[in-house]
Parts: structure tokens; C-alpha cells; sequence
């Protein structure tokens, strides 16, 4: 089976040895000559990241190719010449990844080929001179190399993938290696719907985590994460198991289920502070959508006493959002000053806050600043989501003020 992929992230440091020559011997000025050249050429090629595990088993062989390249010459005059053309190439590597093996046992290995097109367009200046009287000539160059890298083609061979829960795992730890989320995937489903087995816990987690970070499915990810919690075994992938609910939920806004999985999170020894910061604004969220404002006041504190990053930021904000819908108008603002303050490298929440102080300003029927500050949103922020939200304020407190002074 052959496929393709671009734009897969990766280092790869390309050699190349060609051999090219030029006639030094005399030629006619302002004079164009083209030719072609074929030959081989190498190339040393590495990956980079990926899991411990794989980073065990994995293997690679770098190999070259074939190169093809049409070149022009122009002989300016007997001194200068300039050349440039037009190459065609491939380089590639073998790599492999073997399950667990003894001296008893052999190796089986999981092979795929990547290959690589290379498209070179290089340009180079020419002197040449004679440097003393016994008629011997050298050429001197130098000049640059364009090389551009296009599609990867991956040619896979599965020993026994098919209904083999060993070879759909080692399979799938191959394509995590190269970021091939889509290839990976197929074979960490097919051992998470098989059961428990040696490769489960390793599988469901690593699908989860393609789910969360690579993916964004926050639905499939919570599936897998949930698959986890239920199957694990090792206390470290069921706490992975914990977390990665919470985070699935709270994206979800399910917010009563990341509460269940926060609660049972800070139950488990280990714990970080970031998964008590997330912890207790997911309880927040959770006491907030149920109306307990001085709950989620309480946990949103919580969280923002421990935690100077996102989560924190967001647990400052929805402080100054509890105090507004409890009408504690001067706490609200005080509270959105101190996350303005405290905050300001996260823009989303620092523009929040101005917007709710503009709506602090609207319940006590300031127009004046209310107009200001909804106005100096709209016309400077670069989230488009609020600045669309501040728009609508403004024109909302214009039409409001038009009718209070009409009453007046």
C-alpha cells in the first residue's frame, strides 16, 4: 500500500555528493553551451521527538538515489562564466520497529519505506585564470544550491497486522513516530476494541492523546481517556486517565462531568498543582452553571492562588463574573481590575474583563464610560469574537441612552 503526506513535521538533514565538471578550456564570449549529468548521490536523515518506547525499538537506514539535472552555461568572456540548470532527485530511509524479543526468540520487525523528491536549482559564478607563466589554468567558483523537499511516500509492509493486536500496535507506534496521527490511530483503535491485553493501556492513552492535542476531537478523546479509566491497571495511566476527563469535559462545557472527575482527581496522591488549579475551576464552572455563586467564588480563589497561567486567568475572571451576577457591582469591578491587572498576557480574559466593567458601568446607567470602554474594545481588540461582542454593547448603550433622555 502507498500513500502520501505532506507537511509532516520532521528534521532531516540532507548530504548530497555529485560530481560535476566544467571545461576550463577556451570557449567564444557571450556564449550559451547546455548539457546534462546523471549520477547518484546519499543522504543522512534523522527523526526527531516521539515516545521512549518507540524511541527503543525504532531503526533506520538512510539511503540515496538517482539524480538527473539539466544545466546551461553562459561563458561571459574568458574570464567569467555562469551556471545554473535544473535537478531532479530522491533520497529516502528504511526504518523498523521489532517487538519485545530474548535470545530465544527472534526479532520481528514491522518495515516502511519513505521516499522523498528533491528539486535542486543551483547557480554558480566561475573565474578563471592562469596563475604563472607555464600556461597552467584554475577555475575558481562559488554559488548557491535552492533545494526543495516535496511530498513524503510512505510504502508500508504489515508481517500479520491484520487481526494481530501485536502488529497493529507496533504498526501504529511507527506512524506515531512520524506524526501519521490518521495511520496511527487505525491500529491503537483496533487494540483498545480488542480488551485488555499487554498493549492496552499504551494504546488508549496514546490514541487519547492524538484525540486531545493533535486532533482537537474532544468527544473521541474523552471516549478514550474514559476507555482508560475503566481498563487501566497502572496507577499512573489511570490518573492520566482522570485528568484527561476533566480537560475533555470542561472543553465540552460539560462542566457537572469534569466536577465528578475533579472530585476524584484530588482524592489521588501524586497530583500536580496544575491539576488542582484545573481541578478547582472546573468545580467553580460546575457551582457556577448551578447558581452557587459564593461556592464558585470560593473555588475560582482556589484556583487562582496556585495557578498564574490560562487556568488562573480564567478563574480571575469568573470572580469579577460571580460578584456582577450577584449585583456586588463594586466587588465585580474591583475584581476585574485586579484579572486586568494580574493578567496581562492572556488578551482573552484581560478584553473580557473591560467588556464586564462596561456592563458594570450600564447597570449603574453610565453611559458616558460605558460607551468608552465598549468602544475602545471594538476598535482595538484583535479577538474578533469580543470585539463583535463589544459592537454590539455599544450599540446597545447608544440606543439606551437615547431613550433615557428622552424620558428625562
Amino acid at each position: 500500500m502507498k500513500t502520501s503526506h505532506k507537511g509532516i513535521g520532521k528534521k532531516i538533514v540532507i548530504a548530497v555528493v555529485s560530481i560535476f565538471s566544467l571545461a576550463a578550456t577556451a570557449q567564444e564570449d557571450k556564449t550559451w553551451r547546455f548539457g546534462g549529468q546523471w549520477g547518484f548521490h546519499g543522504n543522512q536523515s534523522h527523526y526527531n521527538g516521539g515516545m521512549e518506547q518507540a524511541n527503543a525499538r525504532f531503526e533506520q537506514q538512510p539511503f540515496g538515489g538517482v539524480s538527473l539535472s539539466l544545466l546551461a552555461r553562459y561563458d561571459y568572456n574568458k574570464r567569467w562564466m555562469f551556471t545554473s540548470g535544473l535537478g531532479i532527485a530522491t533520497f529516502g530511509f528504511n526504518f523498523s520497529i521489532s517487538e519485545n524479543y530474548s535470545l530465544r526468540q527472534g526479532r520481528s520487525l514491522l518495515p516502511i519505506t519513505n521516499e522523498f523528491g528533491v528539486i535542486e536549482i543551483p547557480t554558480m559564478a566561475y573565474y578563471k585564470f592562469t596563475p604563472n607563466c607555464r600556461g597552467s589554468k584554475l577555475v575558481i567558483g562559488a554559488g548557491i544550491v535552492q533545494t526543495l523537499i516535496g511530498e513524503q511516500s510512505s510504502t508500508k509492509t504489515y508481517l500479520n497486522a491484520e487481526g494481530n493486536t501485536n502488529a497493529n500496535y507496533l504498526k501504529s507506534e511507527c506512524f506515531f513516530k512520524v506524526k501519521d496521527w490518521p495511520s496511527a490511530m487505525t491500529g491503537y483503535d483496533y487494540v483498545n476494541a480488542k480488551g485488555y491485553s499487554k498493549y492496552f493501556e499504551s494504546a488508549t492513552l496514546s490514541a487519547a492523546r492524538i484525540q486531545y492535542f493533535e486532533q482537537k476531537n474532544y468527544v473521541n478523546a474523552k471516549k478514550y481517556f474514559a476507555s482508560l479509566q475503566a481498563g487501566a491497571v497502572n496507577q499512573d495511566n489511570q490518573l492520566e486517565a482522570l485528568r484527561g476527563l476533566v480537560r475533555c469535559n470542561y472543553q465540552l462545557k460539560d462542566y457537572a462531568g469534569a466536577n465528578e472527575a475533579a472530585k476524584e482527581l484530588l482524592t489521588r496522591k501524586g497530583i500536580s498543582t496544575d491539576d488542582k488549579s484545573v481541578a478547582f475551576l472546573v468545580l467553580g464552572k460546575s457551582q457556577q452553571a448551578n447558581n452557587e455563586c459564593n461556592g464558585a467564588i470560593a473555588s475560582f480563589k482556589s484556583c487562582a492562588a496556585i495557578n498564574k497561567s490560562a487556568w488562573g486567568a480564567e478563574a480571575r475572571y469568573e470572580i469579577a463574573h460571580c460578584q456582577f451576577i450577584t449585583g456586588n457591582y463594586a466587588a465585580a469591578e474591583k475584581a476585574a481590575l485586579s484579572t486586568i491587572k494580574e493578567t496581562g498576557s492572556y488578551d482573552f480574559w484581560v478584553t473580557s474583563s473591560y467588556i464586564l466593567i462596561g456592563d458594570i458601568f450600564m447597570q449603574q446607567k453610565d453611559y458616558f464610560n460605558a460607551k468608552a470602554t465598549f468602544q475602545s474594545v471594538a476598535q482595538n481588540s484583535t479577538i474578533v469574537t469580543l470585539k463583535n461582542e463589544a459592537q454590539q454593547k455599544l450599540d446597545q448603550a447608544i440606543a439606551e441612552e437615547k431613550i433615557s433622555s428622552k424620558v428625562n
